[in-house]
């Protein structure tokens, strides 16, 4: 309670000196008394809150623990960054998602496609995802740092064609290959007559089965 009896002597002289001063430059008593009155009690009344305002010290620490330990808002609900690009996984399967195209949206098409890839591989720093559809396979590759792809069609396990090109920030492509030369994607592996091999897809010899050791 001292801040009460010092900030009323505060108030008391400060009022004095506020008339005091008034009267000497001329101020009618209105503005002598009056303002004076109302300036002390601004005075005061700021004293007082400053006064009232608890310190951290004042607080009890088991209440300064509880308010520490209060997450801020902007981490709240933030889920951890993942370490791939791809969607989903299914079994040795892949998928990345393919943006709706305006034909699509215009169609009523509102989820993502996913379009799945395997991992073949890398062999002499060349690393290898492919994808099948209905008959055709296709094939994309590159090595670090990945600037340019080739991407080859096969069918009925024969080349059919190949195309190069700069490989485009963001595609579904390139994704796929970044997972593939970061270490994220298991390798693909089949059944052939009853034994287990890794696919290769070469250019010249097609599709090179390799046994699973």
């Amino acid at each position: 309670m001292d801040w009460v009896y010092g900030s009323i002597a505060l108030f008391v002289v400060f009022y004095a000196v506020w008339v005091v001063f008034m009267r000497h430059i001329g101020q009618s008593k209105i503005i002598q008394w009056g303002g004076g009155f109302i300036a002390s009690m601004i005075v005061w009344c700021g004293i007082a809150a400053i006064a009232l305002q608890p310190s951290k010290e004042n607080v009890p620490q088991e209440q300064q623990v509880q308010a520490e330990s209060i997450p801020q808002a902007e981490t709240v609900n933030q889920s951890p960054l993942l370490d791939h690009n791809y969607a989903m996984k299914d079994g040795n399967q892949y998928g990345y998602a393919r943006a709706i195209s305006a034909e699509e949206a215009n169609n009523g098409q509102v989820a993502e496609q996913l379009m799945m890839f395997k991992f073949s591989g890398s062999r002499d720093g060349t690393f290898q995802v492919f994808t099948e559809t209905d008959g055709p396979i296709s094939t994309l590759e590159c090595e670090k740092p990945c600037e340019f792809m080739k991407a080859m069609v096969f069918y009925q396990g024969k080349h059919i064609k190949t195309e190069r090109f700069r490989a485009a920030e963001g595609s579904i492509g390139a994704l796929a290959l970044s997972d593939a030369i970061n270490g994220k994607l298991e390798q693909y592996v089949s059944e052939k007559k009853g034994k287990s091999v890794n696919v290769w897809f070469d250019e010249k010899k097609g599709v090179i089965a390799m046994p699973v050791h």
